[in-house]
């Protein structure tokens, strides 16, 4: 009898990635798609690790809690809600 192990393989925030972060304190949910820096275009929500966001989330997986601090509104928390392969 042959046993199947089935592997918990779970996305990281990387480039070519769609990540959905949800703002804890509003409620709001914002995708962004990680980027090349050569390519980033802040007002289509294409980052690159570069970002303070995109620092902040490199490499973090769904459900990960974290603190971000962005220029002139703030620091806040956010939850990595969703990521997707673009």
């Amino acid at each position: 009898m042959s046993t199947t192990v089935k592997k918990d393989i779970r996305l990281k925030c990387i480039y070519g990635n769609i990540v959905t972060l949800l703002n804890l304190r509003t409620s709001e949910s914002t995708d962004y798609e990680l980027v090349n820096y050569q390519v980033e275009k802040l007002k289509e929500n294409k980052i690159s690790n570069y970002t303070p966001i995109g620092k902040a989330i490199w490499a973090k997986e769904e459900g990960a809690e974290i603190m971000i601090d962005l220029p002139g509104k703030g620091r806040d928390t956010y939850r990595i809600v969703k990521i997707v392969n673009a």
